[in-house]
């Protein structure tokens, strides 16, 4: 489980329930209609269920690592709009890598939780 970068179709639109939330949806399962090619844009999805966005879909890496960084909101980890608050080191670590995994889980026990290099860059609450 964790956070992860897709590539998906030029101002791709996640699918909604009838409240409005984000469907969860895998990745392979996301476009099965797009090819390869079609998917040039980056977006920010966590898989901690199947896969729902945490970021609007951004033409290039660069803006999306421009929307990590980007300060917003106050509190913990998390902004007021749901969206982590990056450096810019571990932004673009985070797209150029495209996973970063949140944690795992065996047997009620927590086996691996980020690197450092992760948790150091963190503007907000560590993980």
């Amino acid at each position: 489980m964790g956070r992860e970068i897709r590539k998906v179709t030029p101002n791709y639109e996640h699918p909604r329930d009838g409240y409005g939330d984000y469907i969860p949806v895998y990745d392979d399962h996301m476009l099965p209609d797009a090819k390869p090619e079609e998917r040039t844009w980056y977006q920010f999805f966590e898989d901690t269920t199947e896969g729902t966005p945490c970021s609007p879909p951004f033409e290039t890496k660069e803006e999306l690592i421009d929307y990590l960084c980007t300060e917003s909101g106050e509190g913990s980890f998390y902004s007021d709009n749901n969206r982590p608050v990056f450096s810019r080191e571990v932004a673009e670590k985070f797209v150029n890598d495209g996973y970063a995994p949140t944690f795992v889980i065996k047997k009620g026990r927590t086996l691996f939780l980020p690197p450092a290099r992760w948790r150091s860059g963190i503007k907000k609450k560590s993980f």
